[in-house]
């Protein structure tokens, strides 16, 4: 083989191995699925795992019938009778940090029907979880937040 033909055939083997080569890093370089990724990339300040606990806010009606607002909040559903909390309110609102369950809610109320005292419960009741939100390079977590509304419509004892 003649001293050409050899340069020459190194020559192409070398231009195809560095051209294999860059395409071959290139490749590694940018993932063909980034491409087509839509739902973007994680922010800076992602929570990568999942909280356990959330925020119950609690509603209440206060009147002059009801200053104060005695409250139950259930773990499940409140014909269980799993008492996590019982307190009365004075305010409003209230909000409390808890471990993710479904919780219920019962307030009892003094209504007044047809001249006569009774009492009236209002309940709820949802799930607390925590939200999460996918993109390309991961799940981001937050802390869930559920809103038990156990106010008194007192429209509906009107005379």
């Amino acid at each position: 083989m003649s001293l050409k033909r050899k340069l020459l055939t190194t020559l192409i083997i070398t231009l195809t191995l560095t051209l294999f080569s860059c395409d071959f890093l290139i490749d590694l370089l940018i993932d063909e699925e980034d491409e087509e990724c839509s739902e973007g990339y994680k922010p800076l300040f992602c929570d990568e795992f999942e909280p356990s606990y959330g925020t119950i806010n609690v509603q209440v009606t206060l009147n002059d019938l009801n200053p104060f607002v005695p409250i139950t909040l259930y773990s499940d559903d409140f014909e269980y009778n799993n008492i996590v909390l019982e307190e009365t309110l004075n305010v409003n609102n209230k909000s409390y940090n808890m471990p993710n369950d479904y919780y219920s809610i019962k307030a009892l109320y003094k209504a007044i029907v047809e001249g006569d005292t009774v009492t009236v419960y209002s309940v709820d009741g949802r799930r607390l979880e925590s939200r999460s939100e996918d993109y390309c390079d991961g799940t981001c977590y937050s802390e869930g937040n559920i809103d038990l509304d156990a106010e008194f419509d007192e429209s509906l004892f009107e005379d």
